[in-house]
């Protein structure tokens, strides 16, 4: 986690904020979606959103104190 939590400092001097999270996880389930088409079960997309949560809400909470 050090590591993630570095990488989110540096996202704050480039300048996204919070609302950006928000954006790229929907963009990411729509890429998906694009992508895998059938393929993207529910279990998919809730694996992708739990997994883009976990690491979108350790970014935030290191970023954002």
């Amino acid at each position: 986690m050090p590591a993630i939590r570095g990488f989110a400092v540096r996202h704050v001097e480039y300048g996204v904020e919070l609302a950006d999270y928000v954006a790229l996880r929907e963009a990411l389930l729509w890429t998906l979606e694009q992508a895998l088409g059938e393929d993207l079960t529910p279990a998919v997309r809730e694996a992708w959103t739990v997994c883009y949560d976990e690491l979108a809400g350790e970014m935030k909470a290191a970023a954002y104190v």
